[in-house]
């Protein structure tokens, strides 16, 4: 918690100055008014002293207004610290996972890094905001009424500090034990979130296999699990408050024994007892709040480190140091003996080389899980090579800047991910001053223009979140869309036309092809019809190369792509003719 603060609170020093001078203001101001309390009492009341009365009652008005004040100004500045304290942390953490590859996603998982930019976020807030209003007055109040109780009656401060130095190891002990617990509780949150995510967007699979059942049972089983921890967490702490009020009400009842000794032997003033009883309520009352500050503090811990991992990790996938400048931008792709596995697994793709012309189309088939879309993810570095070398222009990928990189490549994903935003806004992604022109043929590239003619409000059209006012294959559309409207070197298809009709995946294909004209193309496709006429036709299976070349070869040579062929269906010869 120290790193964070010491970094995210630095430029707001001035505001945290503010509010300590302010609280110890309000600190002394109280000490002040119940000195004055024994004051009135010894001067005014014995000697019947009305003016002295009158006098000493105002400036007791006048320091309340005072101390008003002070807590007005620390309020506002702790609130605007704080504030701006955790809006810095979110952007941070927004930025520090932007930069993170698809491995990076997968080492953390979405919802603990949801639960870590909101929940654990909130849950520092909270914490510092208590400890800048009411913790930081605790301490210094406390210090105050030890120092006061210690030169006014040191048998009965000795008393005192005795049970506060109890009720301390006793608070220290049971946080110490609680932090662990804490710790898990987070993970049953992290859970939690990741399965309601899943339950939202696969609300009409579960639905439509009559699952429902089920996954309320695995959530309540999980809930379950978060509220034992929960009690367990909690139990460690509840029991502070009701232990430290019992020893200092011991404390108080001694104090009172003492006091009434020394009162009958004349070694005390009646003011001074009242003075130092005064002292003692408010003692038990600062003590009474750190329970409430010691139930955060575990919670604050853990959420603090917990950010501090997000905000430290090292990308797996780091820019090359001396990042190089290639002049050239031809789009030629060079895949030279490369494997890949995922952590923990088998490889995925297997001595994959081949080479892709500059102005070319090539294209990529195979059964699922072959490894299609794993290899345009290690071109855009969203995962690296285990062995061998991917090159664009003769220059290594990986000494590349990853912007520089992905500003050369446009990629239409496998689901069309649409941001809820404006049409317009979705297509100009990647230039915000894209000319009108640009847009408008793209969209008619796409097929998309007469979507946009059903639209009331045009460009303009605000798109609820997916994208899910328009069907899956306008959203595939508005995907196909905003890749070619992209000035790039290299497009990426990856299986970018599934959900069209025929008619309309023939159409935008063509006018895609007249529009992308000495453009690199890579695409990925399931359906033979979609990538027959591209220049090259890579084939593969269990994430080898089993076979490349034109549409014509394959069916004369290739066994694997002649399955695919007649398996959906487009064979025109006889079975024989293919032996």
């Amino acid at each position: 918690m120290g790193y964070l603060l010491k970094k995210y609170m630095k430029p707001y020093k001035w505001l945290v100055t503010g509010v300590v001078l302010c609280v110890c203001v309000q600190a002394a101001a109280q000490l002040l008014l119940m000195s004055k309390t024994k004051q009135i009492i010894d001067e005014g009341v014995a000697k019947q002293d009305m003016n002295m009365i009158w006098s000493t009652g105002l400036f007791m008005i006048f320091i309340t207004v005072l101390t008003g004040i002070a807590l007005g100004i620390s309020s506002y500045c702790s609130a605007k610290a704080v504030g701006r304290f955790a809006c810095d942390i979110r952007e941070a953490l927004f930025h520090a996972v932007t930069k993170m590859s698809a491995a990076d996603m997968n080492h953390f998982g979405s919802a603990t890094l949801m639960t870590r930019t909101t929940v654990d976020t909130i849950s520092l807030q909270t914490f510092i905001i208590n400890m800048l209003r009411t913790s930081m007055l605790v301490p210094i109040f406390m210090i105050g009424i030890l120092f006061s109780t210690f030169r006014l009656n040191k048998p009965m401060f000795l008393c005192l500090a005795v049970m506060f130095v109890a009720a301390l190891l006793i608070t220290v002990i049971s946080m110490t034990k609680s932090v662990p617990l804490f710790v898990r509780l987070q993970q049953n949150v992290d859970h939690i979130n990741l399965l309601m995510r899943e339950k939202i967007v696969g609300a009409r699979p579960i639905r439509a296999f009559g699952r429902q059942e089920y996954e309320r049972e695995k959530f309540d089983q999980a809930a379950d699990e978060a509220y034992e921890n929960a009690i367990k967490a909690n139990s460690r702490l509840n029991y502070i408050s009701p232990t430290v009020l019992f020893c200092m009400n011991i404390a108080m009842v001694i104090i009172y024994y003492i006091g009434a000794i020394q009162l009958k032997q004349n070694l005390v003033s009646i003011a001074t007892l009242i003075l130092f009883f005064q002292y003692v309520t408010y003692f038990i009352t600062c003590l009474a709040i750190i329970p409430v500050i010691v139930n955060m503090l575990p919670k604050a811990d853990v959420a603090s480190k917990r950010i501090k991992e997000v905000l430290e990790y090292v990308p797996v996938i780091q820019d090359y140091q001396e990042a190089e400048t290639v002049s050239q931008h031809n789009g030629e792709i060079v895949f030279d003996h490369v494997y890949f596995g995922y952590q923990d697994a088998e490889p995925v793709i297997s001595d994959i080389s081949f080479h892709v012309k500059p102005g070319t189309t090539t294209a990529l088939i195979g059964a699922t899980g072959c490894g299609k879309t794993t290899i345009m993810n290690l071109l855009l570095r969203m995962y690296e090579c285990s062995q061998g070398s991917i090159s664009i222009d003769g220059v290594d990928v990986q000494k590349f800047s990853t912007r520089d990189l992905r500003e050369r490549i446009s990629f239409a994903t496998q689901k069309p991910q649409i941001y809820q935003d404006t049409i317009l806004q979705n297509l100009i992604m990647n230039n915000p001053s894209m000319p009108t022109e640009t847009i408008q043929a793209a969209c008619e590239a796409a097929c998309f223009e007469e979507v946009l003619q059903k639209q009331k409000d045009g460009l303009q059209t605000v798109m609820s979140q997916d994208g899910m006012n328009l069907s899956g294959g306008q959203r595939q559309r508005l995907s196909l869309a905003r890749t070619i409207a992209k000035d790039a070197e290299i497009y990426i298809f990856d299986d970018s036309f599934s959900a069209l009709d025929l008619k309309t995946e023939a159409t935008a294909r063509k006018k895609i092809k007249q529009l992308l004209q000495n453009k690199t193309i890579l695409m990925v496709a399931q359906k033979i019809n979609t990538i027959m006429d591209a220049d090259e036709i890579i084939v593969l299976e269990q994430g080898r190369i089993c076979g490349k070349g034109r549409h014509e070869e394959l069916l004369a040579n290739c066994a694997v792509y002649q399955d695919i062929y007649k398996t959906q269906c487009y064979a025109e010869k006889k079975e024989g003719d293919f032996s």
